[in-house]
């Protein structure tokens, strides 16, 4: 029931506009401002996109899913960690010495190395909670993102991003090249898989590493921690995961994983891992409660199938709707 998703008006005040210039000396002109006029509207306007404002609404259509609140000390240290592979250390200082640049030195291949993380007890506790609802799952494979959004970016950190590259490349080798299907459109076919396919964890250790090493969730951790910077540890909702290693391994009642979200929560949401066909990944726009259009997610690969059943496709995906 889709009626009770709320969309957001946006007015755009007369005569506000602001200057824009063109290139190749065309002069320039004037466009309404149509985005966010200050950070405040900006933050507003994204936390109405947090997967527990609209889960309720598609979590019979959605893969199954566990809320895990983050504490602030989880995501300091998550912000730390990811500083310390940026300034050079990458997978190397990341992975206590083992340099993940290879085919055989990586989190997956040495499942029993001590990864740096790993002397922090709140991403300690994070793992553990992560491990939990895994198990409340009961799947294989799992998916993990923040309230806000995922570290997809975190794929080509992968040690098996190449592997599963190259086994796609394997699969294509028999596929009929055209002027649109070109040697470039099936290597970019690939990585679409690969970048995709490389997400899936079997273990939190996994999950969380790609938490570590993602460069587009850094923000919203950064937001995360300046909203409750005066927040004393152990209030209501959060995880205080600052306090010895001698604490209890199991997670404390307010870092119990949820099917439940609250819409005040920042959490690290554990997602049942699906792979299907990338081809078969789409975007639909909804206005006024209709389906107005229909989109590939990934603009920049051309797939000669779908091209052959895109009538039948948008058929069943607006018959869904």
């Amino acid at each position: 029931d889709f009626s009770k998703v709320k969309l957001k008006k946006v007015t755009i005040n007369e005569g506000k506009t602001e200057q824009h210039s063109s290139g190749g000396g065309g002069g320039g002109g004037e466009i309404p401002i149509t985005l966010c006029h200050d950070s405040d509207e900006y933050n507003k306007m994204m936390m109405e996109t947090f997967l527990e404002q609209y889960f309720k609404q598609i979590e019979q259509f959605t893969f199954k899913s566990v809320f895990v609140p983050l504490s602030v000390d989880a995501a300091r240290a998550l912000v730390k960690y990811h500083k310390i592979m940026d300034k050079g250390g990458n997978r190397k200082d990341i992975n206590n010495g083992h340099d993940g640049n290879g085919d055989g030195d990586s989190v997956a291949h040495h499942p029993s190395s001590a990864l740096l993380w790993e002397e922090d007890d709140s991403l300690v506790t994070l793992m553990r909670d992560i491990d939990d609802a895994k198990g409340k799952l009961g799947i294989e494979n799992i998916f993990v993102r923040l309230s806000s959004r995922s570290p997809k970016d975190a794929a080509l950190s992968s040690p098996s991003f190449t592997t599963l590259a190259k086994k796609k490349r394997q699969q294509l080798q028999h596929e009929q090249v055209s002027a649109r299907n070109t040697p470039v459109n099936m290597a970019l076919h690939c990585l679409y898989y690969a970048s995709t396919a490389a997400l899936a964890a079997e273990e939190a250790r996994e999950a969380i590493n790609l938490l570590v090493h993602s460069d587009r969730i850094q923000g919203d951790l950064e937001k995360y921690i300046q909203d409750n910077s005066n927040t004393a540890a152990g209030d209501k909702g959060l995880s205080s995961s600052s306090s010895s290693s001698s604490s209890s391994s199991s997670p404390s009642s307010a870092s119990m994983p949820s099917t439940s979200p609250s819409s005040t929560e920042f959490n690290v949401v554990v997602r049942e891992f699906k792979q299907f066909d990338v081809m078969l990944e789409f975007r639909g726009f909804v206005y006024n409660k209709r389906l107005t259009a229909i989109t590939q997610y990934n603009e920049y690969v051309y797939f000669p199938l779908l091209e052959a059943h895109k009538e039948t496709v948008a058929h069943v995906i607006t018959r869904f709707v």
